[in-house]
């Protein structure tokens, strides 16, 4: 790509400086290449990428367009929290401390407890009563960080519920 643009680049100074000295035909030449470069970018520059790479892969993974769903949640947390649930496969070697961790990276002691209180959900594939604020979770947290604990934490259980609502969990 950088070769073949160094070359266009080499092919317009040169016409630039011989066009003038070129014939009224070869002027015309000129532009009408000119115009038809122009179309050819502008019409590259109109096609919907991202729909020939969502039907690519679709091909490739042999899937269809109900395989493909959008959900809008309302926070990040409950997004990271969602999509974890929809990665978590049925059987052994699943790491949702990674993919947590990796999603939502803060490490102060209201996101640890969260981060705890959340993979113990997606060990056990059940909320009993685990996405609630209890006092030894608490224990140390200033009235701010225990809010922000229960707006964490009821994040979380929109997430959940949406899961199982679409029987992706048991």
């Amino acid at each position: 790509i950088g070769l073949c643009s160094l070359l266009l680049v080499i092919q317009l100074l040169g016409q630039l400086l011989l066009i003038p000295q070129g014939t009224f035909f070869g002027q015309i030449m000129f532009l009408s290449s000119f115009a038809a470069s122009w179309v050819y970018n502008l019409y590259l520059s109109a096609i919907d990428k991202e729909y020939i790479q969502e039907q690519l892969l679709l091909k490739v993974l042999n899937l269809d367009e109900q395989h493909m769903q959008t959900y809008i949640l309302g926070t990040r947390t409950a997004a990271a929290v969602f999509a974890c649930l929809m990665l978590q496969p049925h059987g052994t070697g699943f790491k949702p401390e990674s993919i947590i961790h990796n999603f939502i990276p803060n490490d102060t002691p209201v996101w640890v407890t969260w981060r705890k209180k959340i993979l113990k959900v997606m060990r056990r594939r059940t909320l009993a009563g685990l996405l609630t604020v209890r006092d030894e979770d608490v224990k140390g947290f200033n009235e701010d960080d225990k809010e922000l604990l229960e707006k964490l934490l009821k994040d979380a259980r929109i997430a959940y519920d949406l899961a199982t609502k679409k029987q992706w969990l048991a």
